[in-house]
């Protein structure tokens, strides 16, 4: 089921209730078949991937709050979800529950560790919770531990930036240049 929606590309500009009526249309048919042959583990994919619909077009309508509830219950019942627990870090960071982003991100990182969208957002949340050193401090260490991805430079020179450190800030994209002229994040 949740590789029918998946592969259905309009299912991405769906309202609520067209994804509510086009799930209740695929079950019904999935009963009709689960009659001569009963598969828990369609039932079980299912309901997660039901849940991430919801929870997106919750995040589309701007209800944060029951996006977060429904990414909680997916990060409980699938924690190798990863994507959805990403989300769920993104979303604290907006309700503006800075600890909860940072733990999430920690944790991801935790799974995979040279992820940049999972380090960026551990930088982002240390940020937005007005730990900017500790970002700063984070950011040094990345490059530390990979002096040629021009990424951890680009994350470096954006938080100079942010603390107006302005001379920092152009010799941190310099050498995000340097190491990948092609990088859209140093431009």
């Amino acid at each position: 089921l949740f590789t029918e929606i998946v592969n259905d590309f309009s299912a991405q500009q769906w309202t609520r209730e067209q994804a509510q009526r086009q799930l209740m249309q695929i079950k019904q048919r999935r009963d009709g078949m689960a009659k001569t042959t009963h598969t828990p583990e369609k039932t079980e994919k299912f309901d997660v991937g039901m849940q991430r619909t919801l929870a997106q077009q919750y995040v589309q309508q701007n209800e944060v709050k029951k996006a977060v509830e429904i990414y909680e219950k997916l990060a409980e019942v699938m924690p190798e979800d990863l994507e959805s627990r990403a989300q769920l870090a993104n979303l604290y960071s907006r309700q503006n529950k800075h600890d909860r982003a940072v733990d999430t991100w920690k944790a991801l990182l935790g799974e995979d560790p040279e992820n940049t969208k999972y380090q960026d957002g551990l930088v982002d949340a240390y940020q937005a919770a007005d730990k900017t050193p500790e970002a700063l401090e984070l950011a040094q260490q990345y490059i530390e531990a990979d002096t040629e991805n021009s990424v951890h430079y680009a994350r470096l020179a954006k938080l100079y930036a942010a603390e107006d450190r302005v001379d920092d800030a152009i010799e941190a994209y310099q050498k995000a240049v340097e190491r990948n002229p092609a990088d859209g994040r140093a431009h």
